[in-house]
């Protein structure tokens, strides 16, 4: 989990099977497993969330990382209670990945709050020339 702040705030998370998370970091980091899950989701959070701010033109900074394990249902819901307590609709980003070695998959997704979303959405429908939308 790492909060996003600046012209934008937000959380994203790192989602992963939690034995396909174990896999992918007990070879490197026997014993510090969650510490090592946290610095691959920090990693992976700032080399996306730098490339969203520069294709948007906005300043997306990043918290430190933290973690969690628990359903799938009750971190979302801790999230969006957070992030959409105003609105029904929230911008998800989601992200696939597959190391080469070991095909182990998750996702990175990006939360916004309501006010976030109507921001990324009119710089990236400036970006791409679209027309905005009422």
């Amino acid at each position: 989990i790492v909060k996003i702040q600046g012209d934008a705030s937000g959380t994203i998370l790192l989602l992963m099977e939690p034995a396909a998370a174990i896999s992918l970091v007990k070879p490197i980091a026997q014993g510090q497993e969650a510490s090592a899950l946290e610095e691959i989701g920090n990693i992976l959070a700032g080399a996306s969330l730098g490339a969203l701010a520069r294709f948007l033109n906005l300043t997306l900074m990043q918290s430190v990382p933290g973690s969690a394990t628990d359903m799938l249902r009750a971190l979302i819901n801790e999230i969006t209670a957070e992030l959409g307590a105003s609105s029904d609709h929230i911008l998800v980003l989601g992200i696939n990945f597959v190391t080469a070695e070991t095909h182990i998959g998750g996702q990175l997704y990006f939360l916004f709050d309501p006010a976030s979303t109507q921001k990324i959405l009119t710089a990236s429908r400036l970006k791409t020339g679209e027309p905005n939308e009422a």
